[in-house]
């Protein structure tokens, strides 16, 4: 908060004034004109009751509570959006690699598990590890490293067709 004051003069004085009364606040000079700050939520709500604007008070923190759950809303769902997006992507990423173990003639050579967990993921490509996991009667770190296996299997497979080994700029 920002109390725009006539002078330098003025500014001291009202920063005593609210020091003496426990609010922090500081002198600032911008554009010409000398202000008093406070900078932190407690003292902007500790200066608006010592002088007596309860109303103001009772205003700001329902605006500083509206802001701050809005904030929280909004990073949960980023927060989740983002999660939602790589598990499309790691989801299509294993499609492909399966696809792929296909076409090489590669599929049947693969243990039953890692064969269970692509046919899994083919025939349910939107479900998550957790559901995947549940479908096979595994846990959801067992499924997915099953899953980052067939994945790593394709991997394996162009560095060997490339000639390259994977620390070749993979």
């Amino acid at each position: 908060m920002e109390i725009s004051v006539r002078s330098l003069t003025a500014a001291e004085a009202l920063c005593r004034d609210f020091a003496r009364l426990k609010v922090d606040a500081s002198v600032a000079h911008r554009r010409g004109r000398w202000l008093v700050t406070l900078r932190t939520i407690v003292a902007v709500g500790d200066a608006l009751t010592v002088i007596g604007a309860q109303t103001g008070r009772l205003a700001f923190e329902a605006g500083r509570v509206m802001g701050e759950m809005r904030a929280g809303v909004n990073r949960r769902i980023n927060g989740e959006t983002a999660n939602l997006r790589r598990g499309v992507a790691a989801s299509v990423g294993q499609v492909q690699a399966i696809a792929s173990l296909r076409n090489q003639g590669r599929w049947d050579l693969l243990p039953p598990a890692l064969r269970e967990a692509g046919e899994l993921r083919e025939r349910h490509p939107d479900d998550t590890l957790e559901s995947l996991a549940e479908r096979a009667g595994c846990s959801r770190p067992a499924m997915a490293g099953r899953l980052h296996r067939l994945v790593g299997l394709v991997a394996v497979t162009l560095a060997a067709d490339s000639g390259r080994t994977l620390t070749e700029g993979w």
